[in-house]
């Protein structure tokens, strides 16, 4: 599956949701159990290396799945009007995080936001199509308009 298709996907695990439900506690642990954690970066990430036990330092450089933001009723684990964003980030000794990728989690059904530039190509190629179909018939007009004779 490539990242492309990624982009197509939804993924729900209805098993997680009627066991544990869905809150700010455990909804990485959910996001875990997705694809979109294995083709991510999830089996090398700082999220991983805790979740084997293993000691990571504060500050830690590597790829980590976060939690960004998420609405009161998901803080509340009201599942059906529950929305998460989550981001994977990427940190470096000393330096900020920087956002990598954006996912969202409405309702329990997990999806990846198109990156910024997807979204520009694809409003750009939309608005190329459209003007070239607009100079089209403005040239077959332009063709099937009589010559203005006595010039």
């Amino acid at each position: 599956m490539s990242m492309e298709d990624l982009a197509q996907l939804s993924f729900v695990n209805e098993d997680f949701l009627r066991r544990h439900g869905l809150n700010v506690s455990n909804v990485l642990d959910y996001f875990y159990t997705s694809p979109f954690y294995l083709r991510c970066g999830g089996p090398e990430s700082v999220n991983e290396r805790r979740r084997r036990g293993q000691r990571v330092e504060a500050g830690a450089a590597g790829i980590e799945f976060v939690v960004a933001a998420a609405n009161a009723d998901a803080r509340e684990g009201r599942l059906e009007t529950s929305i998460f964003v989550l981001q994977r980030v990427l940190r470096r000794a000393g330096e900020p995080a920087i956002a990598q990728d954006v996912f969202y989690v409405l309702a329990g059904a997990v999806y990846k936001a198109p990156h910024v530039v997807d979204i520009f190509d694809g409003a750009l190629c939309q608005a190329a199509r459209a003007a070239n179909s607009i100079l089209k018939k403005q040239l077959e007009v332009f063709r099937e308009a009589p010559e203005e004779e006595g010039s």
